[in-house]
């Protein structure tokens, strides 16, 4: 068995049949349904025991490599599977390993290829420690290059091992009349045989599977049948984890360890991170059954929706994602008002405002649910209102136009359409209309969820008062235009009026003579003249004064 990631379920072939056959099946699994796929594949290999099997990362196909026949032969062959075809590349695949059957063969993630390592070449008197790598379709022997390992280990398993940056592979070996435990790390390309610096060894398992689980950063190994020191088979299902330089026996913490005590296998589950252990069981002297156990860590589950704030009556798409666990899954939201529903996915309108909490509850296969939530804010619906001032209104004069929005989700945006061909895009603003009429006025609010709202209404708009020149008074403001510069004359004038009069209070004045006698009647004679033979001056009038 080994997780095919290119087709999204684990593969398993061949095996042994209670009847003594050897079996020639292909199998798949995934979300918990075993299918048959043998009368639809295309070839196949021979029926064969204990092959190796696992994915290739460089080649992206499942890579089958030795086994044994049914004529008792060991086999070196070498077969591809991939979307339901099986393609023999022996002759194409170099020189491949010798034929062996148990073998530690796994993915190494680190190095993206296929390593092998070990095996049995005669059903297990005698044990390999030989290392194969397969890469863009070749085999490659780096023995040499890996270096050597603890004696001989067998009844191996082999797992990737992200977290060491290579691949681990656990066995026993033999310590004269007694078994102990073997644990080897490859990493850059060199093997460390880490048993001596562990800080606690592993149970005696007799081959079963191993298979990293990254939901728990550790290295899963079970098998229904394990050893005593001294050799003695044991029929219990154990389970072990090894992380951080040490095996921790966890059978006792994992729920219903199998018991499988015929040859079983095991494969990490790579669509949910769970591991599979399959085999056979014994239900009597001679009653059998197969058997299927995984064994996860709690599916890890988050719930959102598309919107954290929404209208009344509006749909908010809520979704959920689930992730390890053990596939398949049931799902459960709780929306917070009374409603449910059974999908991962889904939309939901809530009637009334307020702050509701949806909670998505996952179960996986084995029973773990888990629950998220995501919380929803859920606002009155969209109100709208418009209207002007003053009404009616005058040509020519400014009109305030405003808005008042309530419920619904902002920020929101605005669209006026005023009826003289004018737009605007403000909640408020002032207008003129340059002609009396009767305008139509619409106003639309867009809130943030695309809710809309409209308000409108007509304004009558009548002409400016009519004026005339006669009969007439007008006003001239003195502050600024005509007004100001007639004001500036009139001080003008002032101030020479003002002048002239301190010039004429100033100047000196001739003193004043007698009052002058009053002539009546023609032909008076004149005075006589004076000494001098000029007229005396007359001081009865007063003296000539000067033109002003």
């Amino acid at each position: 068995m080994t997780w095919d990631a290119a087709d999204g379920y684990v593969l398993l072939f061949g095996g042994e049949r209670l009847s003594g056959t050897y079996s020639q099946d292909t199998w798949s699994y995934v979300n918990g349904t075993w299918t048959n796929l043998t009368a639809t594949v295309t070839g196949a290999p021979p029926a064969l025991l204990l092959p190796g099997l696992a994915y290739d990362p460089s080649s992206q196909r499942v890579v089958q490599i030795g086994g044994q026949t049914s004529t008792g032969a060991y086999s070196s062959w070498t077969w591809v599977y991939h979307n339901r075809t099986w393609l023999n590349l022996t002759a194409t695949a170099g020189t491949p390993p010798s034929g062996r059957i148990a073998m530690a063969i796994t993915a190494d993630s680190t190095d993206g290829e296929l390593l092998l390592f070990g095996g049995s070449p005669n059903g297990g008197s005698v044990w390999y420690t030989d290392t194969w790598t397969f890469k863009a379709g070749a085999w490659t022997n780096i023995t040499s290059i890996a270096g050597s390992t603890l004696g001989h280990p067998e009844l191996l398993s082999g797992s990737d091992d992200p977290a060491d940056h290579g691949v681990l592979v656990r066995g026993l070996y033999s310590t004269g009349p007694a078994l102990a435990t073997a644990t080897l790390i490859y990493s850059s390309g060199t093997w460390r045989n880490v048993t001596g610096t562990l800080t606690s060894q592993p149970p005696l398992l007799y081959l079963g599977a191993s298979g990293y689980l990254s939901s728990i950063g550790s290295i899963v190994a079970t098998s229904g049948v394990s050893f005593n020191r001294t050799g003695g088979m044991v029929v219990e299902g154990l389970t072990a984890e090894y992380s951080a330089g040490g095996w921790t026996n966890v059978t006792g913490v994992t729920a219903g360890p199998p018991i499988l005590n015929i040859f079983s296998s095991g494969s990490i589950v790579g669509n949910d991170q769970s591991f599979m252990a399959f085999g056979v069981y014994q239900t009597g002297p001679s009653a059998y059954s197969t058997s299927s156990w995984l064994l996860s860590a709690p599916p890890k589950v988050t719930a959102s929706a598309n919107h954290l704030v929404a209208d009344q009556g509006t749909s908010v798409s809520f979704s959920g994602s689930v992730s390890e666990g053990a596939a398949p899954y049931t799902y459960h939201w709780s929306f917070g008002d009374g409603s449910t529903a059974a999908t991962l996915s889904g939309t939901h309108a809530f009637a009334h405002p307020g702050t509701y909490a949806a909670n998505l509850t996952v179960t996986d296969l084995v029973g773990h649910s888990v629950t998220a939530s995501v919380s929803v804010v859920v606002n009155p619906p969209l109100s709208f209102s418009a209207s002007g001032t003053p009404s009616p209104a005058t040509a020519n004069l400014t009109v305030a136009l405003t808005s008042a929005v309530s419920g619904g989700t902002g920020p929101y945006t605005y669209r006026w359409s005023l009826g003289d061909a004018s737009t605007a895009t403000t909640a408020s603003l002032g207008h003129i209309y340059a002609k009396a009429g009767n305008y139509s006025v619409v106003a639309n609010v867009t809130d943030a969820l695309g809710q809309s709202a409209s308000s409108s209404f007509t304004l009558q708009v009548n002409a400016a008062p009519h004026t005339s020149s006669s009969g007439s008074s007008s006003s001239v403001s003195l502050t600024s235009g005509t007004g100001l510069y007639l004001l500036l004359g009139i001080v003008l004038l002032a101030v020479v009026v003002v002048a002239l009069a301190i010039m004429l209070a100033g100047r000196p004045k001739s003193p004043p003579g007698p009052p002058a006698q009053y002539q009546s009647g023609p032909g008076a004679p004149p005075p006589a003249p004076g000494p001098t033979g000029a007229p005396p001056p007359n001081w009865s009038e007063a003296p000539p004064q000067p033109p002003r």
